[in-house]
């Protein structure tokens, strides 16, 4: 119940890699919710309660438990489903990331041909 408050956004399927808006699932089913209102107010009460708890967060694609973003493993598949654009950017990001981290060491350990190409 705490990674569902993590969730706020993108998520990552970890099944198939889908990178993008959860959809929420509820646990359970209306027909009973609705037989058990009608016969037994109380069951009812308790069964709607239970089903709307903690709903999942699920891929739109293939139904699997998404993961947030935010977390190690989703920005993993964030950055191996990355294609055109993104992945462009995300390669830049990373190469400033390399060039600030070169700048950061001494001259002597620097690696000659900036950007490593």
């Amino acid at each position: 119940m705490g990674s569902e408050s993590a969730f706020n956004g993108k998520g990552a399927c970890p099944a198939c890699e889908y990178v993008g808006y959860p959809e929420e699932l509820i646990r359970g089913g209306c027909a009973i919710e609705i037989i058990l209102w009608l016969c037994f107010l109380i069951p009812g009460l308790i069964y709607s309660i239970w089903r709307r708890s903690s709903p999942s967060k699920v891929c739109p694609k293939c139904q699997s438990v998404m993961i947030p973003i935010q977390s190690p493993r989703g920005q993993k598949i964030s950055k191996q489903s990355a294609t055109g654009d993104e992945a462009d950017l995300m390669r830049v990001i990373d190469r400033l990331r390399e060039k600030e981290s070169e700048d950061d060491k001494p001259q002597s350990e620097r690696k000659a041909g900036g950007w490593g190409r």
